[in-house]
């Protein structure tokens, strides 16, 4: 008889214990904290993390402290999802950023905290807390940032279909968070970050989510040609 007191859960078809077979099949996962790296590794990670996005530099340049950074993003299968938490800094995509990258997607991000201005394209543009903008990864875009919280949501363009016919018109677009399709997008994009810790590869390849990723940016498009939403002024 063994003395061993270990137990552990019943196992599924694969051999698998339930704990386990549930960890595996959970949405893949990166990101970092700053409060568990030094400053200049965590300058490091947030460089490399949105290097493909973006090229970042005066990072914290107006404030008194260190630079920090926190992430947290998720693989939904061929969507990503993100939270992240930063100090000010300034954001590039130049042709450069464009041809090295090789992405095709669509960003759409909710700022829950801070803002930019900047210039998305040709157009100026202005972002505050509450607001919910939308780019074009194969445009260029320059913003400065101040301290900031924001959910990103990056989608590959080949997912819209024929739901957007001119998507790219649509960069620079910034709903503001008064508006109520930008709370109900809000909303939406919040439950996401929530749960996607706990959500698992069958859940986010379910139709609704593949839809989900479709309408956001569909439900910008329509709300376009109300000019008292869309905050960007043409050049």
């Amino acid at each position: 008889m063994s003395d061993d007191c270990t137990t552990t859960g019943p196992t599924d078809a694969s051999g698998l214990n339930d704990d386990v077979a549930l960890i595996s099949s959970l949405l893949p996962a990166f990101g970092f904290s700053a409060d568990q790296m030094e400053t200049e590794a965590n300058v490091a990670a947030w460089r490399e993390a949105v290097a493909t996005l973006f090229e970042v530099d005066e990072l914290a340049a107006d404030e008194p402290v260190p630079f920090r950074a926190d992430l947290s993003s998720y693989a939904m299968g061929p969507v990503l999802i993100g939270l992240s938490r930063a100090s000010g800094q300034r954001f590039r995509r130049t042709p450069e950023t464009i041809a090295r990258s090789g992405v095709d997607h669509i960003i759409l991000q909710l700022y829950l905290k801070g803002g930019y201005d900047g210039v998305a394209g040709t157009r100026p543009i202005r972002v505050r807390a509450g607001d919910i903008c939308l780019f074009d990864l194969a445009q260029t875009l320059e913003t400065k940032a101040t301290a900031f919280e924001n959910v990103t949501l990056v989608v590959p363009r080949p997912m819209f279909g024929t739901h957007l016919l001119r998507v790219d018109d649509l960069h620079g677009l910034v709903l503001s968070g008064s508006s109520v399709i930008a709370r109900l997008l809000a909303g939406h994009l919040t439950a996401l970050v929530e749960f996607a810790p706990r959500m698992t590869l069958d859940e986010c390849q379910s139709v609704v989510m593949q839809r989900a990723a479709q309408r956001f940016p569909a439900g910008c498009a329509r709300s376009r040609p109300q000019g008292r939403i869309d905050r960007y002024t043409s050049p």
